[in-house]
């Protein structure tokens, strides 16, 4: 356990070394919230109509702050890692060693995300402040946000290290990650609300696991489910958990033995 403690010091380390590339991580968050602002107020204002696709206006941009602030949150990037250790043997190195490859990679991410989840939320703090926003914080509404955010981001990794097993298979493959990354993040509400698709398509996504990954816990804060709602939602995000790490293993353990088949 210590050595994974060690490599999540050293990731939170390493993203404070780099400040420039954090204030872009930052800008990067917070320029769509910015762009999405004025576009759904000139959408509620030319509808004329205080709800638009089920959201007012204050939820709609609450929702916009917080699906921008979580999609950088749980994006990892670890697909790209991974297929680079693949590709150039990196990963032999584990396979000898009394450690996980996988509990290695989510200390090094979580490292990485700390330092940003505790500004990210502090400038959210301000956002909301400044312009008067209440957001739904009530008996255990905020302490189960926070909870359905840590499922979030173990399903989100698992979803990718899913993907991420692709590399044993192919060799060049960057282009169906980004393809990839863009669908689930369309698909998890990280873009626009799923509501604005229509009930089919959002009924239709309930049954996927992406939807539990960021659309769920940020309509969480935002107070359009009720408590039954909520952990009905937080137990689908545990059984696509267990789903999606029946999966990883089985993928990896396929991908393990190619690897090693190869001299890998």
């Amino acid at each position: 356990m210590k050595k994974y403690v060690y490599v999540f010091r050293l990731s939170l380390l390493s993203s404070l070394e780099y400040k420039v590339d954090f204030f872009f991580n930052i800008l990067g968050a917070f320029l769509p919230i910015v762009i999405q602002y004025f576009m759904w107020r000139s959408i509620f204002e030319a509808s004329g109509d205080a709800i638009v696709f089920g959201y007012t206006f204050q939820q709609m941009f609450l929702y916009t702050v917080f699906s921008a602030v979580i999609s950088k949150i749980i994006s990892s990037g670890i697909q790209f890692e991974i297929s680079n250790d693949i590709k150039h043997g990196q990963l032999s190195s584990f396979l000898y060693r009394p450690a996980s490859y996988t509990l290695y990679k989510i200390s090094s991410y979580m490292g990485g995300k700390a330092v940003y989840l505790t500004i990210s939320f502090l400038i959210i703090y301000t956002v909301l402040i400044a312009f008067k926003i209440d957001i739904a914080t009530s008996g255990l509404r905020f302490p189960v946000f926070v909870l359905a955010l840590v499922f979030a981001f173990v399903l989100n990794f698992l979803i990718y290290h899913i993907i991420s097993a692709l590399a044993f298979w192919l060799d060049e493959i960057w282009y169906f990650y980004f393809a990839m990354g863009f669908f689930i993040t369309l698909l998890s509400g990280g873009i626009f609300p799923l509501d604005i698709f229509g009930k089919t398509v959002s009924s239709l996504t309930n049954f996927l696991p992406f939807t539990y990954t960021i659309f769920f816990p940020v309509n969480i804060i935002n107070g359009r489910y009720e408590m039954n709602e909520i952990w009905i939602g937080i137990g689908l995000q545990l059984t696509w958990i267990v789903i999606m790490s029946v999966v990883s293993r089985i993928c990896w353990g396929l991908g393990n033995k190619k690897y090693s088949a190869v001299g890998g």
